[in-house]
Order: C-alpha cells, then structure tokens, then sequence
C-alpha cells in the first residue's frame, strides 16, 4: 500500500512538471477544440488547467469554436452532435427541476439558459453542461400567459447577465385581458444584485407568438408587428435598457408560411421561410435570408438561397411546445428537425433534414411514444450560472 502511494504521488509530480514546460498559449490551442463536456472533466486534475477554465476570455473563445448541438428535453436530457449521430449523450433532468410543473418555454444567452415553468411560474438559469440551477427571484407583478423573456448582458461586463420581462398583449385582438394588472408591463432583473425592476416604455407592438426570441451579442431579437403594419424585427437592448425597431423582414409573409429566426455567424441573423400556398399544406420554396451584421447602423438583408423541394414535409417552427429547431451550419446547410409520425406504429420519429442547393440528407435521431418534448439548438457552453 505504501508503495502504491508512492506511485501515485510521483505521477503527479511528474503531470505536473510536464504541464510546467508547456506554454499556456500552447494549452489554450489544445483545449480550445476540445468538448466542453469533456473540459469540465480536467477541472481539478492540474492547477493550471483549473485557472485557464475558469478565466472569462478562454471560457468565451471556446464558445466561439462549439459546433451547434440539439437539446431535447422531457423526464431526462439528450444533447446530440447533428454532424456525429454517434455523438450523443444523457444526462439526468436537474433534480431542482423536479416538481417545478411543466417546462413552458426556453431562451439562452451564451448558452445559459432561461428556464420559464407553469403552474407556478417560475423562472431558473441553468448550464445543462455542468448540470447547475439557480432560481429567479419571483417578481412582485403577477405572472401572465402573454408574458415574453428575453436574457443578455450590457455592454460594461459580458458576465453581468439580465433577464427581460414583458406583458406581450395581443394587439391583433380584442381587449380581453385586463392591461392595469401587468402595468408596468416591462420588467428587468439583474442577476448579480437579485432584484428587479420597473423600466416605464410603452409597447405598441408584440411579438408573433410562435417567435420565442433569438439572443445575439448580448441583446434579444423577435419578429413582432404593428396593428395593420408588415412584420419587422424588434430588438431590446440591455445596454440602453431600451427596445428598437431593427428592420421590416425581406418578404410579404403568407398566411400559412413557416418562419423560424436564428442566430448565424455569431454576429448576424437568418431568418428561414418555408411557403405554405395554402391550407392543405402545398409546398412552396425554401428560402433563407441573412443579414449583415446588427452592429451596423443600417440592417441590410441578403438571400442566402432558394430551393423548392415538395418531397420535404412542412416544419412547424415554432409550435408549442417546441419541436423543430433551424440554423445555418458551417457549409451553409439549413439544418431542421422535424417530429413525424409513423404510419405503420404509434410511434413519432424525430427526424433531422440538412437541406443544400441540389439536395438534402434525412437521419433519424430518434423515436419514442409522443410524449411531450422540447427541442432547440444548444452549444456547450462552459459559462458558470451566475
């Protein structure tokens, strides 16, 4: 036994002036391509590793360099590598999730992710990577069913993450909901000094309801629209702590369109359109709009491409709750996931369709009973829940 420990201590010694004659630079090369699900294992296996995992810069460059993964979420969790079918890991559903009622809607920033339950509301941030939790101070206002988050950051600090709160009243609609109850309807809450607050903005507008809100640089972004206007994309920055009117869409939208929003090359977004001619579901084209980047003054939109492909089924984007998920990969592939169901059995069969120029690829990720799922895009994150 004693010469057991023996060994063991001589190896790390020996771990450690071997990581001694390595450059850090050297380690951030070697780490930086390197899954962050793996990282969190080298944590506490050598003390400068431990440092460089935990400094802000490295975390966000890393972030830079994740490939998107899918997130699905019932009783446990599944994140899988699109590009690997083999790559696909389950982990336990946070046991501060259990008993917390039904998992209504997600939004993220860098990665963390905003958790919205009902019945009750309440609102977590958790990093499935490193499995943490930390619940939401509840608010003072009372909880509506029209009520929209958004999370990001101002501009001082990357790590000084807010949440954004609005009462969404459907302005296409009577006035059934008494508005007295949710005024203010704009809230925000820091997440370092646990409070909320008032911010007095009217809203004149609302989001289209399947838009669950894209973050980008630290700031949110929706598809909303004005009594009688086209719809245009509303932005809030949490910087100014104000909303902005970015740009109308580069389309007249049809009545049964399928329109998803999405991040694309960090700094731009996409928007994807799948044309619905009519309600018995006659395909359209593809199409698939990208901006330039939103740091620019003036927001300017180009068409990617087009593709008319009748043999593909309709996505129903956005749905509640959420079963496909969009973006743009590094060749440019639309990627999208679609929940059908097969006709020869009870089962639904969650199907992935990477869509190019002259073709797509169709992969099965799964199959189960028709249970409820969420879906989304997901990128391993090594952010710590604030």
């Amino acid at each position: 036994m004693g010469n057991m420990g023996t060994n063991t201590s001589r190896n790390k010694a020996s771990s450690s002036s071997e990581g001694s004659f390595i450059p850090p630079e050297i380690w951030e090369l070697i780490f930086g391509s390197v899954p962050a699900e793996d990282l969190k294992r080298f944590k506490l296996t050598y003390t400068r590793w431990n440092a460089l995992l935990k400094d802000k810069r490295f975390i966000y460059d890393h972030l830079e360099q994740v490939q998107e993964h899918i997130i699905r979420i019932t009783d446990k969790v599944q994140i899988i590598n699109p590009a690997s079918k083999a790559d696909h890991s389950s982990l336990p559903l946070p046991k501060e999730f259990r008993g917390s009622g039904k998992l209504s809607n997600i939004v993220h920033c860098d990665w963390l992710l905003l958790c919205i339950f009902r019945h009750p509301k309440r609102l977590a941030v958790w990093n499935p990577c490193f499995n943490r939790v930390s619940w939401v101070t509840k608010s003072r206002k009372s909880y509506a069913v029209n009520d929209f988050y958004g999370i990001g950051y101002d501009g001082v600090s990357r790590d000084n993450y807010k949440i954004l709160r609005f009462y969404n009243k459907n302005i296409f609609e009577d006035n059934r909901f008494p508005t007295d109850k949710y005024d203010p309807p704009v809230e925000i809450y820091d997440l370092k000094s646990n409070s909320w607050k008032n911010l007095d903005i009217p809203l004149d507008w609302c989001v289209y309801s399947p838009c669950v809100g894209v973050s980008l640089k630290g700031n949110m972004y929706w598809i909303a629209g004005e009594n009688h206007g086209p719809p245009f994309i509303q932005s809030f920055d949490f910087s100014t702590e104000r909303f902005k009117h970015m740009s109308l869409i580069p389309f007249v939208c049809g009545a049964y369109d399928n329109i998803a929003l999405s991040a694309f090359r960090g700094d731009k977004l996409s928007l994807l359109r799948q044309r619905i001619n009519d309600e018995h579901d006659q395909l359209g084209e593809i199409e698939v709009w990208v901006t330039n980047s939103v740091k620019d003054r003036v927001v300017s939109w180009t068409k990617l491409f087009v593709v008319w492909r009748p043999d593909l089924p309709s996505f129903d984007l956005g749905e509640d709750p959420p079963h496909s998920v969009f973006f743009i990969d590094q060749k440019n592939r639309i990627n999208v996931t679609c929940s059908e169901r097969l006709v020869t059995s009870k089962c639904v069969c969650v199907n992935l369709y990477i869509i190019e120029k002259d073709g797509f690829q169709k992969k099965e990720i799964e199959r189960h009973r028709g249970e409820e799922m969420w879906t989304y895009m997901y990128l391993p994150s090594l952010v710590p829940v604030p």
